[in-house]
């Protein structure tokens, strides 16, 4: 009897498998986790919000240096 046609064996293998993968990627997997947390982190300036609402302001105001945060202010003082 063969032991991977067994259920046990197959989880097996795919367990080996799956561990060996994490090992040999676990540089590219971080960087990209890192990369990930750095395109929604809240104090990052080019995160993906808020540089998908500065473009937006672009095109709605013609003004090539708008920010949102430069707009709330304009509007407040």
């Amino acid at each position: 009897m063969n032991i991977l046609d067994t259920k046990a064996g197959a989880a097996i293998g795919i367990g080996l498998t799956a561990i060996l993968a994490i090992y040999l990627f676990k540089k590219t997997i971080s960087d990209g986790a890192t990369a990930a947390a750095q395109s929604i982190n809240p104090v990052n300036k080019d995160n993906i919000f808020s540089s998908g609402v500065n473009s937006v302001g672009v095109i709605l105001t013609d003004d090539e240096n708008f920010t949102l945060g430069g707009w709330v202010y304009d509007k407040t003082h």
